[in-house]
């Protein structure tokens, strides 16, 4: 799989395609492993249940969001210039 060269929802879509079926089998022999050793379970972030987002749903709502930005629909993030100065904030 080559990097994705524009950003836009399809070509994303297909590097998730890409992805997913690059790792399918090893995370199928992960869990396979998890479970013969009986782990009791994650303790990290995603043990607190936190969830990173789905691949596809980000990929769709991401690429909206820049093309509303684009267009001048809609703003994005825009840090506030405290932070923007050498040292963060306050100096």
């Amino acid at each position: 799989m080559g990097l994705i060269r524009e950003f836009s929802k399809d070509s994303l879509l297909k590097g998730i395609t890409a992805i997913e079926q690059t790792v399918k089998e090893p995370l199928a022999k992960e869990a396979t492993a998890v479970k013969a050793r009986k782990e009791a379970g994650n303790f990290g972030a995603m043990g607190l249940g936190m969830r990173a987002p789905d691949p596809r749903t980000f990929a769709e709502k991401r690429t909206e969001s820049v093309q509303e930005q684009l267009s001048g629909k809609r703003n994005g993030y825009v840090p506030a210039s405290g932070l923007l100065h050498m040292g963060g904030p306050g100096r």
